[in-house]
């Protein structure tokens, strides 16, 4: 049994319904992929036409049964069309192909309000379509290529197919007289049918397969360009890691020089002063002095080493080496020094090395300063604890300093050291000389930024 053309019409008209529905949905979950929402539009308009077309001989108006089918027919392959040269980024094919419709669509109106002609009409919708339907087709198998070529061709194959289907029904209505309508003709009925089915099942099936494989061409793509940055950003930590090391050490080399490299120079100068003198007594003092520097450079040597070795050094160790230094720089030169604690620090530790020893060498050379220039009578060292930030004042009654960190080569190197840790030396030379470092936590030498390329 021969089912019947216009039921079959119908079932067309759901499945393209259905296929619109879904174009949709694919819209409304891929919006940044061009062209699916005019795709979406060109399947409900087919649907809307293959509805429209059981009509005929059915509803006794030109309106429905031939222009608004038709008007539809055209706005769908224009849809898709666009839609297409969208998604390939064509939109110079889009621009020109969409003026050259115009003439075309002027002479099929004209032949159907002006001039009454069926043929006529017959002939430049099938024009349109062959146009349209023809361009798009090429324009797919002409762009086919990397991951989308077996997609862009099947698609656009369908498209030459319905196109030929176009033909070869402008050639029977060369041929023989058309049909008034669709339905009076049945082998005219079938092969439209057929392309029907044709444009509304391969071309739906053809126009999602383009969509997953750019969706799997975008996501690879993605991921490679994950890949890349990752690999840069490891590069840039790695790089960073190397510059951090290599500024550690030029730190800690700078640090025995300043350290190690000043007590040595001292006790070559006093041995050399010591050979000089002419009584026994002052040789003896001179003796002393090189004795009490000498077990300065063990200590600065055993604390570097302790350092070094355990790879991070106690608050409570570093206070407790400052308070025994400051006592012992202040006290031969008569200066009575207090030391004051508030508030800890939240781990106990730092962590870093060379910040450790940095700081060292700050505070201590703010308390060598104090012991040598200041002639004052009283000194204090404050330190306070808050929440990410360390503050260490150095403060006293003496005879003040500049308040320029230009004034000497000691206090350049000060500040130097805690910008160097993030941090800042302010100085005040009015009463007294008072030195405030303001370092953040933890203590350790600023991360160098990673960018990633």
């Amino acid at each position: 049994m021969v089912p019947d053309l216009r039921t079959l019409f119908l079932v067309i008209a759901l499945l393209c319904a259905v296929q619109g529905f879904g174009m949709v949905v694919l819209w409304a979950l891929n919006r940044r992929i061009p062209g699916i929402s005019s795709w979406a539009a060109s399947n409900v308009l087919n649907a809307f036409t293959m509805a429209l077309l059981p009509l005929q001989g059915v509803v006794a108006s030109t309106l429905w049964n031939t222009v608004i089918p038709n008007l539809c027919a055209v706005a769908a392959a224009v849809l898709y069309y666009a839609g297409s040269s969208q998604f390939l980024g064509k939109t110079g094919w889009q621009r020109n192909s969409l003026i050259s419709v115009g003439p075309w669509l002027l002479s099929f109106f004209y032949y159907l309000y002006i001039q009454d002609n069926l043929a006529a009409r017959i002939y430049f919708a099938s024009a349109l379509l062959i146009f349209l339907n023809g361009v798009t087709g090429v324009m797919l198998l002409r762009e086919a290529k990397g991951g989308m070529r077996f997609s862009m061709r099947f698609t656009g194959v369908m498209f030459i197919l319905f196109t030929g289907m176009l033909l070869v029904r402008a050639v029977k209505v060369a041929q023989d007289p058309p049909p008034a309508t669709l339905f009076d003709d049945s082998s005219f009925s079938w092969m439209v049918f057929i392309g029907v089915a044709i444009a509304a099942y391969f071309r739906s099936f053809g126009t999602i397969l383009m969509i997953n494989q750019r969706q799997t061409l975008e996501l690879a793509e993605r991921h490679a360009a994950q890949l890349r940055a990752e690999e840069a950003l490891a590069e840039a930590r790695r790089e960073a890691m190397e510059q951090r090391v290599l500024r550690q050490r030029q730190a800690l080399v700078r640090d025995l020089h300043d350290g190690i490299g000043g007590i040595t120079a001292n006790l070559a100068m006093l041995a050399a002063l010591g050979r000089e003198e002419e009584t026994a007594a002052l040789r003896e003092e001179t003796l002393r002095h090189i004795q009490t520097i000498a077990l300065e450079g063990n200590r600065e040597v055993r604390n570097l080493m302790n350092t070094l070795e355990n790879g991070r050094f106690h608050w409570t160790d570093w206070v407790a080496d400052l308070k025994d230094y400051a006592v012992k720089a202040t006290e031969p030169h008569g200066i009575a020094t207090s030391f004051q604690i508030r508030g800890s620090s939240s781990d106990g530790v730092i962590s870093d090395p060379a910040a450790a020893i940095s700081l060292t060498r700050a505070v201590k050379e703010a308390i060598n300063n104090l012991a040598r220039h200041s002639q004052a009578k009283e000194a204090r060292i404050e330190m306070e604890f808050d929440k990410g930030s360390l503050s260490i004042l150095v403060a006293d009654n003496g005879r003040g300093i500049p308040a320029t960190p230009s004034a000497g080569r000691g206090l350049r190197n000060m500040t130097r050291r805690a910008q160097e840790l993030g941090g800042s030396l302010s100085i005040d030379g009015n009463q007294g000389t008072t030195l405030k470092f303001t370092l953040p936590l933890p203590l350790k030498y600023p991360d160098i930024d990673l960018v990633p390329a």
